[in-house]
């Protein structure tokens, strides 16, 4: 019990304590976290054919970069050493690839620029008001694409212009949002990202970060995270919903969650009722779960391949150093076929994919940023096993290897809660 209150007031000063953080207006931060999630995970920047600001964008976070490295040196003394393990580890691995395998490419500085812009974050900005603006992010982003859903559920997105991806599929652009031109499939909610998953993710990091971390736990923001998540018909995208809910309804038990715990019935209710009454939908979310002959199915073959791949490249191929960014995606797809899977090639997992392509170093020390980014969002041991669970399905199921929000996120929230921006409380968690 006293270990118990012990932890709880551990939580509540991590996230109620004064910081030094050096930002503090709400607006820069909502600007600031907006545009860290459409620098390299938007439809404009990441997949559409005009790679203008592509090529921007990338240019740009290796300039970022260069000034975070400025602030680490101003304020490095508040990062407590023994984090430096995990970003030299990184590192390490990183230019032994580069060297042994020969090689050099922008992929390799934008992974070396990560942990840098992290940790600049990390000693900049007070985490609880970032994961506040993204949770408003979110919001806006999703509020406009469900507005976006139901005008294409009466053909009304047909009136805005088009736009094509690198890919070659055409969008109705509504510039914060897109809808794909579907002819006679159902209409997918892509947000104004490169796919409907990666949207999906975003939407359950910040229903993580409102339950768990924020806990400001309101009903509108429970209601439109979740229904915006299930209008992306993402199988990943429901599984990871449902284990959110999962662990809120169990974990967390006080007079004001009694509500909530009932939009969640009535969310679920409805959800399966709508799954029940339409075949095609109730086909193209359980359809991916092929077992009898996983090569059957694109969607799900592609994430059960890209682990089984990625481990096998890591274990015969990869070894020590990786195969490094030049070899990979042919090695990649050459070991799929090798193995006998010839549909979707497409390489979903983030850590798995590091872990072949740069070496173990890099990939056993992405894990454990990834472990303990995740297990301090919740304030209990099965909020935290939860959300653990949660998010390596979020980067097991979508590639987020080059995304600047995921990378630098993991390495903002590491330092912050292990010492960066709370070292005047001593705490420790």
């Amino acid at each position: 019990m006293q270990k118990q209150r012990i932890t709880d007031k551990m939580h509540e000063t991590v996230n109620t304590s004064e910081t030094r953080a050096v930002i503090n207006s709400p607006w820069i931060y909502f600007v600031f976290v907006f545009l860290l999630v459409f620098w390299t995970d938007s439809f404009w920047t990441y997949t559409w054919e005009n790679r203008i600001l592509y090529t921007i964008a990338n240019i740009a976070v290796v300039i970022v970069a260069g000034f975070c490295l400025l602030i680490i040196f101003g304020r490095g003394k508040n990062i407590a050493l023994k984090r430096f393990a995990v970003i030299a580890t990184i590192y390490i691995g990183i230019f032994l690839c580069l060297i042994v395998r020969s090689e050099f490419s922008l992929g390799y500085i934008h992974k070396l620029c990560y942990p840098l812009i992290g940790v600049a974050l990390g000693l900049t900005l007070d985490f609880r008001k970032f994961a506040k603006a993204f949770v408003q992010v979110m919001i806006f982003l999703a509020v406009w694409s469900l507005l976006l859903y139901i005008m294409a559920q009466f053909k009304l997105e047909e009136k805005l212009p088009v736009v094509t991806n690198i890919g070659g599929i055409e969008f109705h652009n509504g510039i914060f949002g897109f809808i794909a031109v579907q002819g006679d499939t159902l209409v997918r909610n892509w947000g104004f990202f490169w796919e409907p998953g990666a949207f999906q993710a975003y939407l359950g990091l910040a229903l993580i970060f409102d339950l768990f971390l924020l806990k400001d736990r309101k009903p509108i923001i429970l209601i439109i995270l979740s229904v915006t998540i299930l209008t992306t018909l993402s199988t990943t995208g429901i599984l990871s919903l449902g284990l959110i809910l999962i662990i809120y309804l169990i974990a967390v038990k006080d007079k004001e969650s009694n509500l909530n715990k009932r939009i969640i019935l009535v969310v679920v209710i409805l959800g399966i009722m709508v799954l029940l009454i339409s075949d095609k939908l109730k086909s193209m979310v359980f359809s991916k779960f092929t077992f009898d002959d996983i090569n059957d199915s694109a969607s799900f073959g592609a994430r059960y391949y890209s682990i089984v791949g990625n481990l096998k490249i890591a274990v015969k191929e990869g070894l020590f150093f990786g195969t490094g960014i030049e070899k990979y995606n042919s090695i990649y797809i050459n070991t799929l076929l090798g193995i006998g899977y010839n549909k979707d090639m497409s390489n979903t997992n983030t850590i798995l994919s590091d872990l072949a392509r740069f070496g173990w170093l890099v990939g056993i020390a992405e894990t454990i940023m990834v472990w303990k980014f995740s297990k301090k969002l919740g304030e209990n041991t099965f909020q935290r096993l939860g959300i653990v669970i949660v998010i390596t399905i979020m980067l097991f199921m979508e590639n987020f290897s080059y995304s600047l929000f995921w990378m630098s996120v993991m390495w903002f929230g590491l330092e912050v809660f292990n010492g960066g921006q709370r070292n005047e409380n001593n705490v420790s968690l």
